[in-house]
């Protein structure tokens, strides 16, 4: 089965490889895990900015606060968000 894999991907197989193939291939190899893995790496952007997007609420029976907060990545042709959750306990009766 993983010959067949290797095979139908046009990829270097690991029984037949040298040190050399294993230099000159590394990279192409660690970009196609990482794309299969995680998806495609987003190019940098151009700006970043965050929003509250609620009102925060307390838990934990008053002693933390729980807030949602949006990040979005600016680039040329337009914008991603993602949300990011945040919680925070109270110090001294204050919170932080």
């Amino acid at each position: 089965m993983l010959e067949k894999l290797v095979k139908h991907r046009n990829l270097m197989t690991v029984w037949d490889a040298t040190a050399g193939d294993w230099k000159s291939r590394r990279r192409e190899t660690v970009d196609q895990l990482c794309r299969e893995e995680y998806g495609f790496m987003p190019k940098e952007y151009d700006r970043l900015t965050w929003t509250e997007e609620n009102a925060p609420f307390t838990f934990c029976a008053g002693r933390a606060e729980h807030k949602k907060v949006t990040l979005t990545a600016h680039f040329g042709e337009g914008s991603f968000s993602f949300p990011i959750y945040k919680s925070t306990t109270q110090k001294a009766g204050k919170m932080e």
